[in-house]
């Protein structure tokens, strides 16, 4: 009997030294239906660990958007402080000048 030795075909993701993809999607499960089943355990097999990676994916995504939001707000508060203070100045300015009798 001859053994022929052939090499399995390496996918790009295992070129550049990343995990391949699980063939698994579950992005039309709900959270609640993911978290059923990861909380079967690795019992679960590929199914457990796409559900745990999905899980984790919309976590990093729920994260950004937090801080996208809270950003914006910050950046939204203080554009409202600099508008209030440069019409404070301007009232002080005009009431300075009214006193003076420009």
């Amino acid at each position: 009997m001859i053994v022929q030795d052939q090499l399995a075909p390496t996918a790009p993701a295992a070129l550049a030294g990343e995990a391949p993809e699980p063939l698994i999607s579950l992005e039309s499960q709900s959270c609640d239906e993911l978290r059923a089943i990861a909380s079967r355990g690795a019992h679960g097999g590929e199914l457990y660990f796409a559900a745990v990676k999905e899980l984790e994916r919309r976590a990093h995504d729920s994260e950004l958007a937090l801080e996208a939001e809270q950003t914006t707000v910050v950046t939204r508060g203080r554009e409202i402080l600099l508008s209030a203070v440069i019409m404070l100045a301007a009232v002080v300015a005009a009431g300075i000048a009214w006193l003076l009798g420009y």
